[in-house]
């Protein structure tokens, strides 16, 4: 098992976890339970002044939807100038706020100036853990697991669907950021013989690729509950293969391709917001999230 750099060492010792991300899980407890924030929506600005920064943005029109600067020796937060009051970018550059107060622990904000005192993480690994740390700020697992319950290994339907989009409309976040944390954070059911699969038609990771739908995350459990890798991020959905070439993977191909033509036709109105999928082999549904195209897929396989 490969050595922790430098930066994910100090991570640890700084706030006492086991590895990197449950460093991250204890700082972030601890912030909010500081900031007295235990119900949705998070207010960040609150986080921000248990911290020790000036809760307020700066806005500017740079390369980079968030940043650290320096004012007057203190570091403020900087926001993406062209962002600014447009609410179709409000969760993005709530997201990227929350972002920015986990790179903030890395600085002594004691004294002026205020300095940064981890070392020097390599590549992108402190972008990874900022990504990490900002979804449990805004989505704290208590109040997800509270959400969830303890329905058991037998929920399972599109009830999940609705769940998401609730969640996401209390934390003031996207739906793809809810998704992607349920399933990390061990949230869905482990039901033998099921695939979830949540899809994008999209142009890959910073859309440099061809548009097609995409798989954002996905999640397979095997015959014994196991959980394994079934189709990477990005991946275009045309890889998923079945041996009964009748299903035409499970219909999601062309439930994407149903969503462009409806939204073409209808102009933002849309008609098709579920498919049931019903034979022999598979079984499920694929639910339309919203109307930037998300899919949600839960899926089991029969003997």
């Amino acid at each position: 098992m490969p050595k922790d750099t430098d930066y994910l060492q100090w991570i640890k010792s700084r706030f006492k976890g086991d590895n990197p991300k449950s460093s991250i899980d204890i700082v972030v407890a601890f912030l909010l339970s500081e900031a007295k924030q235990h119900t949705f929506p998070i207010k960040l600005s609150a986080v921000a002044k248990v911290i020790g920064i000036d809760p307020r943005p700066i806005y500017l029109d740079q390369m980079y939807d968030g940043s650290l600067v320096t004012k007057e020796g203190k570091i403020r937060i900087a926001l993406q100038l062209n962002y600014r009051n447009n609410y179709r970018f409000s969760q993005r550059l709530r997201f990227t706020y929350a972002h920015e107060l986990i790179h903030c622990l890395s600085y002594d904000l004691t004294n002026i100036p205020n300095t940064r005192i981890a070392p020097p993480p390599e590549k992108l690994e402190e972008e990874y853990l900022c990504n990490y740390g900002a979804a449990k700020l805004i989505l704290p697992k208590k109040i997800l697991t509270n959400i969830f319950g303890d329905e058991g290994n037998n929920y399972f339907g599109s009830s999940y669907s609705e769940k998401f989009k609730n969640i996401a409309a209390k934390a003031d976040c996207s739906i793809s950021t809810v998704v992607i944390d349920c399933i990390t954070s061990g949230l869905i059911s482990a039901i033998p013989n099921t695939i979830y699969i949540l899809s994008l038609t999209s142009g890959g990771y910073q859309n440099t690729s061809k548009v097609k739908p995409r798989c954002v995350i996905s999640i397979l459990f095997d015959s014994n509950g196991n959980k394994k890798n079934f189709l990477a991020p990005n991946k275009g959905l045309e890889h998923i293969k079945l041996k009964d070439d009748k299903l035409k993977d499970w219909s999601l191909l062309r439930f994407h391709k149903d969503i462009a033509k409806e939204y073409m036709e209808v102009k933002n109105e849309f008609l098709l917001d579920m498919l049931d999928i019903n034979s022999s082999c598979v079984s499920g549904v694929h639910v339309k999230l919203n109307d930037k195209g998300y899919v949600w897929s839960e899926l089991r396989f029969h003997n």
